[in-house]
């Protein structure tokens, strides 16, 4: 079994994955620990080896190192005797996220304004106008979500852009909101929403917020689906990327059957897991989990 580690700050976690012939199985926790384990069986060994390598590529991604496993490495099973070239592409998948936002490749002059009105948000965060700081991250969220849903990391000098405004997070009269942080994450790849938290998670004191998504993102491997839901739950009316409650409820529908499929296999349902979510004292967050409910 392949295992890898996160160490960064306050966070230190491990992730180890195995597939055999069609069983995928990962153990994951905090370093010390047993981790918990889960299991997944496919219609086929083909199916659970390309899961496989498509987890191993997302925890690398999300700044994961393999560390001394077992030495053992799996490989692609050969194709069945006789098996048509294509069998994959006729299994029955599981519900799927639909993209953020709409692929394409990032131009040099798209990369370039978004590289400008992050400095214009930058700047505008010291501004007394509250209306020009909400101004320039709107316009900031626009010109990132015409990359095509480009990791930052992937363009030195958008890189470079992006960190310094997400660095500005947390309160006070100069810095950037959470929210308007998770707007800003909402128009690019999900990796690097997994670098932001990191750095988020050595802050001091920890902020609740910032708790919620690292809880989410331990019950759930799936990078995209943890990031979701803690959008959807830490969004506030009127203010949030959803932009009104009818696209709140839509984008909420969308992640529903895929929330509902990770927690069958976990053994549990959608009713107790919202009813495990700590909302004492945060009436927005008790306000959203409320809907999550009724929806």
């Amino acid at each position: 079994m392949r295992r890898f580690e996160f160490v960064e700050g306050s966070s230190a976690k491990f992730w180890s994955a195995d597939v055999e012939g069609a069983k995928f199985t990962v153990v994951y926790g905090k370093i010390g620990t047993a981790g918990s384990r889960k299991e997944k069986e496919f219609p086929s060994p083909e199916a659970a080896f390309k899961e496989y390598e498509k987890k191993v590529a997302e925890k690398t991604r999300e700044g994961y190192v393999e560390v001394a496993g077992d030495g053992v490495v799996p490989v692609a099973p050969p194709p069945a005797e006789g098996a048509p070239a294509k069998a994959d592409r006729r299994e029955k998948k599981g519900p799927e996220l639909k993209p953020r936002v709409a692929a394409g490749e990032a131009s040099a002059a798209s990369v370039a304004r978004a590289v400008a009105a992050l400095g214009e948000l930058q700047t505008e965060l010291a501004s007394k106008r509250s209306w020009r700081r909400k101004l320039a991250a709107r316009r900031a969220q626009r010109a990132l979500g015409r990359l095509g849903g480009l990791d930052p990391a992937s363009v030195p000098e958008l890189s470079a852009a992006f960190d310094a405004v997400l660095a500005r997070t947390g309160r006070g009269k100069e810095a950037l909101s959470l929210g308007r942080a998770l707007d800003l994450l909402w128009a690019v790849d999900v990796a690097a929403h997994g670098r932001a938290l990191s750095h988020w998670r050595t802050l001091e004191p920890l902020a609740r917020p910032v708790a919620l998504m690292s809880k989410l993102g331990e019950q759930f491997p799936e990078p995209e689906l943890a990031f979701r839901l803690g959008s959807l739950m830490l969004d506030r009316p009127g203010r949030g990327q959803s932009g009104n409650e009818a696209a709140w409820a839509r984008r909420w529908r969308e992640v529903v059957p895929v929330l509902q499929a990770q927690l069958t296999q976990q053994g549990t349902t959608l009713k107790k897991f919202l009813q495990g979510i700590d909302t004492a004292g945060d009436p927005p967050l008790a306000a959203r989990i409320n809907r999550m409910k009724e929806a």
